[in-house]
């Protein structure tokens, strides 16, 4: 079971922009490290356009801020090219 450790400025800064929106929802998107049995989360994001609203909040998947900086390793799967099937 890993433990989760936030830094008092993430928790003061969901409390604070969750009772700006109050009623509406609202969405983040926590940013932090990752050990053997430690999850550290330093900072949110609040991501580009999002839309709050009564029951839901959403952004723009494709405006997503990802920081892929040796933490992901993605098996690609291998697609022929078009020049190799129409040959």
């Amino acid at each position: 079971m890993k433990v989760t450790y936030l830094k008092r400025s993430v928790v003061e800064n969901l409390l604070s922009y969750a009772c700006d929106l109050y009623p509406k929802e609202s969405v983040f998107l926590l940013r932090g490290n990752v050990s053997k049995d430690r999850v550290f989360i330093n900072d949110t994001v609040i991501p580009p356009f999002a839309t709050h609203g009564g029951g839901f909040s959403t952004f723009p998947l494709h405006m997503l801020p990802i920081d892929f900086s040796n933490r992901l390793h993605f098996c690609t799967p291998t697609y022929p090219l078009v020049s190799e099937i129409l040959s």
